[in-house]
Formats: C-alpha cells, structure tokens, sequence
C-alpha cells in the first residue's frame, strides 16, 4: 500500500482548540511509555556522541511528554546528560503550563518549552541542538518533509525522526485499540478539563477523533524506502551527511517503529549507512 496524504482532524484550521489540545494531552501521555523508545536511545545517543552535542531541540513536541521519556532513558540507561527544548508551531499553552509545573528546577536535565511558534522546516541560528521529531513526521506531506530535513543540513545539525507507526494491518489494529485506551485514560490525564469529560463520555467526539486520526497517521507515515527517496532529493550538502534508515521492533510484538537518522560527516552511528 503506498503512501497516502489523507487529511487529520486536528490538522484542519477549523478544528476548535479545545479538541486540538485534548488529544494532544492523549497523545504525550499515550507516547510516554520508556519501552517505546528503549531500541532507539542508544541509536540516539551514539548520534549525538558522533557530533559533540547534548541539546536536543525537539519539533512538533505537543506537550512534550515523549521527549521527557526519552531525556530520562538517555540520562539513566545510557548514562548521556542532556538538555533539552520543547518547541512546536502551534504550542498547547495549557499544555505548556503542566509541562513546566513538572520540571525540576533542582534536577541536572533542563527541559524549557518555547512558548513562541517553531517552524521545523526553518533553520533556527538561536537553537542549536540535535533536532528530533517524534511521531509527528507523517503530519507533512512529500515538499514539507524534505524541508524539514534540508532545514537540518542547512544548520548542520544532526536530526532523528521517529515514529512508532507503519503502514500494516496490525498497526492499524493496534492504532485502533487506542481508542480504548483513551476511554480509561482519560479522568487522568493532565491537566485536568472539564471539557475532556464532555467530549469523550457525552458527546463522544474525540473518540472518534482519536480513531480517524489515528488510522489516517498509519496511512501518511513514511516507509523506509520513502525516506531514502526524501533523502535523495535534498540540496546540496546532504551527501555530506551520514544517514540512516531502519526499523525496530516494538514492545516484542510483530508491529514496527521506523527511524532516520541523520549527522554531519563520515562518523558512523551503528547501522549501514544510506548510499
């Protein structure tokens, strides 16, 4: 099945803010899960190693709650400090405001959001750091996605992208079983609105919400073949980079995450570089 540019919900200009920022608050609490991310931190790291950097500027982060997963997988199973900034382009101000009220100001790992919009497909002079995207790749179509990577290799900053979906029958399935997670999920999840209640058990909108989006981000995500046909496509100064594509099993289930990886130079990060 190729690759299809379907259209998300919360993508849509008219979707109101208050379900854009409710499935948001799902979706970070739904992707914080350490096992998600325990085959690509070392990946990671070595990545950032091979450059000399320790700040992560993550884009599209949402709320942010996958990004402090993986800061605290780089800090205790690997042993790498590392800072980090939140940045996305519509920033979730409620969202914002429960990331912050969780950080420690005392801990070793700073991890500010940047409440002014980010622009992934911009080179960004005043944040330097190894640029990420977790989950969220699938939201641009062909033009914005290789502008996401060119952006990366115009700042010669190493980047990593992610996504814990594909395009299969049981990627759909499990993406589909979400919707039950958000039913349990959400009297807890932070922070707290009243209106989560209201559009989840009375007027049950973000379930469907969450079960359309879902399904249509399996149907947009990039299969490694069409990573390599986006890499292929970059401007100059990209074959000065080393880049990597692959998968890694999730959970010891038969569904997939898909990774690229991508840092200036020669150095290798432990896979088979892409020709």
């Amino acid at each position: 099945m190729g690759r299809l540019q379907l259209v998300e919900l919360a993508d849509l200009p008219r979707c109101p803010q208050i379900l854009r920022d409710c499935l948001t608050d799902f979706l970070s609490a739904a992707g914080s899960d350490p096992r998600l991310y325990a085959d690509l931190v070392p990946l990671l790291r070595k990545a950032m190693e091979a450059t000399g950097e320790t700040h992560i500027v993550d884009l599209c982060s949402g709320v942010g709650g996958p990004l402090r997963t993986i800061v605290a997988l780089l800090e205790s199973s690997e042993g790498y400090p590392v800072s980090a900034s939140a940045t996305d382009l519509h920033p979730n101000a409620r969202g914002v405001e429960s990331f912050e009220a969780k950080s420690d100001p005392d801990a070793p790992t700073r991890i500010r959001y940047i409440t002014e919009p980010v622009d992934a497909t911009r080179s960004i002079p005043e944040l330097r750091g190894f640029r990420m995207i977790h989950n969220a790749f699938h939201h641009f179509p062909r033009e914005v996605a290789r502008s996401v990577l060119a952006a990366a290799v115009e700042q010669r900053s190493g980047i990593a992208v992610y996504e814990i979906l594909e395009r299969t029958p049981l990627s759909l399935l499990a993406t589909a079983l979400g919707v039950v997670r958000l039913l349990f999920m959400t009297p807890w999840l932070e922070p707290f609105r009243w209106e989560r209640l209201l559009w989840t058990y009375l007027i049950p909108v973000l379930p469907l919400m969450t079960l359309w989006d879902g399904l249509v981000s399996c149907l947009r995500v990039y299969s490694p073949a069409e990573l390599r046909q986006l890499i292929s496509e970059l401007p100059a100064g990209a074959e000065e980079y080393c880049w990597q594509v692959g998968k890694l099993r999730l959970l010891g289930l038969p569904i997939h995450a898909t990774y690229l990886i991508g840092i200036p130079g020669s150095t290798r990060t432990g896979a088979a570089p892409i020709a």
